[in-house]
């Protein structure tokens, strides 16, 4: 919400500067024509009189107005482009802040599983809600990852090289965004092996940042 404000405002900026600089040709154009009629009032060939006085003092006052009219313009034309560049500034931010939060995910982090202790690296790719992956664990086995990340719960269905379909994963991400913690699930209930335990998946310590 917060960015779609300040695009709406930036662009409420940017409009502002168009009829600003809209004016000031007018203004340009309305100085033009009050040089020139001076010029003819001053190159008449008629005796001089308080008429002509009284024209060229209008022109004047005319002329000044439209010169205060113009710097005027100039000046909220400097403070508009100001504000839109610290609006753009701004924007910029938060943006990069909102890409951020949507691709928490990516990259590379160290899976461990429980009860059984096995570990491995899980490689994970984000786009949006949707999330996908390879993973290759100590004992062996290796796959490929696909699932969801909603409400900072990640949901991944681990799918083996040579077994298929095994089992899913839901953890939630911490809030430092370093780890996801919760359990993982076993498809194979025939197996005599335990259907579910616990995981934690957690950043490198040379990715995990300042």
């Amino acid at each position: 919400m917060r960015l779609v404000a300040l695009e709406t405002l930036l662009q409420e900026k940017k409009a502002a500067i168009e009829q600003g600089w809209a004016r000031l040709a007018e203004v340009e154009s309305l100085l033009q024509e009050a040089a020139a009629e001076d010029a003819k009032t001053l190159q008449s060939t008629e005796a001089r009189s308080p008429e002509q006085a009284s024209a060229l003092l209008k022109g004047a006052e005319r002329r000044k107005g439209l010169e205060e009219e113009r710097l005027a313009l100039l000046r909220r034309l400097a403070d508009l482009y100001g504000e839109a560049s610290a609006l753009r500034r701004e924007a910029d931010k938060v943006r990069s802040e909102l890409q951020g939060d949507l691709q928490v995910l990516d990259g590379r982090w160290i899976l461990s599983l429980l009860p059984s202790g096995v570990k491995g690296e899980v490689t994970l790719s984000q786009n949006g809600t949707l999330v996908t992956g390879d993973y290759h664990l100590d004992n062996g086995q290796s796959g490929s990852l696909q699932g969801t990340f909603v409400n900072n719960v990640l949901v991944l269905e681990r799918i083996d090289a040579r077994f298929g379909r095994m089992g899913r994963l839901e953890g939630t991400l911490s809030r430092d965004r370093l780890s996801v913690k919760g359990s993982w699930y076993s498809y194979d209930i025939a197996s005599g092996q335990p259907v579910t335990g616990a995981f934690a998946m957690e950043r490198p310590a040379e990715e995990e940042g300042p």
